[in-house]
């Protein structure tokens, strides 16, 4: 039996009811695609040099970082181009100064035709593993060159300017975590600005409440105007619960912190921020020693900016299969409404893949494992996301002896499962007429 309610339609009703009472959303959901993984490995492996311990998808481009070689080697970052589905090697990239040990692709990200390398363990002025961070920039002729070398103003010795690197546009973001201007080890991140071709370092980032190891820097992202700094041990809610913070660029160029970000159950010993990822005004962040399913099976949370301006969780997200020692969170990528979230303490490892649906809630949608996955493989110590593709590293997989580690990539894609967002009333009129009207209810 059909219920029915009497409802007045003035043009209040219509502004503020109309979208949940006329329309009805339906949206694909993404997966990985079956049978689209495809195994690389170094183009001259070794065991130990840990190959994609960083990587990063950026159009047609991805870049695998293996930033621990062999001991007379800087580090390396290769990049693969894909072509009619696949990815092929391209070239190799290194720095131009390089020297033994600067761990030379540690961290990696890519904007366009310019992709930022760190290197936290070089030498500048006799500063020792001071830091830096390489540009890259895509020629006319496919090849990708090194245009300059960024250095803090500042620079301080043990700082390891480039552990966290983060590119948008002419912005880049480079955590130096060992930083001590505020505290030792508080942490700082630098940001640089491209003007008419040229670099220079703008503005030294520190938190507010910067204190003794917080380790400000460990993870940074950016998008747009605003920039994501993780503090994966500060204290606020314990020992090593972690934070993060938000800034932002204003129309002079200035920036500001304008939030701190915590979990609303942080927790002792969560390393909330450890990982950090920002598209638009979402950030997702990883807290990989989260206990919910277990000690440190990890979690990750979601914050979204409202229309004033603040910043609040919407949604924590956990593994339904989590278990003790997975590390859920232990990094995270995120773009657009897909999040991809790396577990690399299960088993051989885990990606999870998130999506944002129709009504507002981040749903499990996938998971993938490497097809050829053994016990401590770390499958998910890094992962990137674009709309059609993903990159995880295993930086334990023993292919080419102990540690020489691994790169996998997949498709993802639109399924033929959909979310759909069904109206709450089924009107059998037109809501711009005013009046008062009987509803079909469900």
């Amino acid at each position: 039996m059909k219920n029915h309610k009497q409802v007045a339609v003035d043009s209040n009703f219509v502004i503020n009811n109309y979208k949940n009472y006329a329309t009805e959303r339906k949206q694909a959901l993404f997966k990985i695609k079956p049978g689209s993984e495809q195994k690389v490995t170094a183009q001259s492996p070794a065991a130990n040099e840990q190959f994609g311990y960083s990587v990063v998808i950026e159009g047609n481009y991805a870049f695998v970082g293996h930033p621990f070689p062999t001991s007379t080697q800087p580090g390396e970052v290769e990049v693969y181009q894909k072509s009619n589905g696949t990815w092929t090697f391209k070239q190799v990239l290194v720095a131009s100064d390089a020297t033994n040990g600067d761990q030379f692709g540690y961290s990696i990200d890519a904007s366009g035709t310019t992709l930022a390398i760190g290197a936290p363990q070089t030498e500048d002025n006799s500063e020792t593993n001071h830091g830096a961070v390489y540009i890259f920039d895509l020629q006319a002729n496919g090849t990708w060159t090194q245009t300059v070398k960024l250095t803090a103003d500042n620079k301080g010795a043990s700082d390891v300017l480039g552990s966290s690197v983060a590119i948008d546009g002419d912005v880049v973001v480079a955590g130096a975590e060992n930083e001590d201007t505020t505290a030792s080890n508080a942490g700082a991140a630098y940001v640089f600005t491209r003007s008419d071709g040229s670099w220079s370092q703008t503005v030294k980032l520190v938190a507010s409440d910067g204190a003794i190891e917080d380790y400000f820097g460990k993870a940074v992202s950016v998008s747009g105007n605003t920039a994501l700094i993780g503090a994966y041990e500060d204290n606020d809610n314990g020992g090593n619960s972690g934070s993060a913070y938000i800034f932002e660029r204003d129309e002079a160029g200035n920036w500001t912190q304008t939030a701190k970000l915590t979990a609303t159950d942080g927790a002792v010993n969560d390393y909330f921020g450890n990982a950090v990822s920002l598209s638009g005004f979402t950030a997702l962040i990883g807290a990989p020693h989260d206990d919910d399913k277990g000690s440190s099976s990890g979690s990750a949370y979601i914050f979204e900016r409202d229309e004033t301006g603040n910043w609040e969780q919407t949604a924590k997200l956990t593994a339904s299969d989590g278990a003790q020692d997975d590390y859920f969170g232990s990094a995270v990528s995120l773009s657009g409404d897909i999040a991809l979230i790396g577990a690399r303490g299960d088993h051989a490892g885990t990606v999870y893949v998130f999506q944002k649906t129709v009504d507002n809630v981040w749903r499990r949608i996938d998971q993938v494992t490497a097809s050829d996955g053994a016990s401590n493989d770390a499958f998910g110590a890094a992962i990137s996301v674009s709309r059609t593709s993903i990159v995880v590293g295993a930086i334990f997989d023993d292919d080419n002896g102990s540690s020489s580690g691994t790169a996998y990539f997949y498709k993802i894609e639109p399924s033929e499962e959909f979310a759909t967002r069904t109206p709450i009333l089924q009107p059998p009129f037109s809501l711009l007429t005013p009046g008062v009207h009987s509803l079909r209810t469900k």
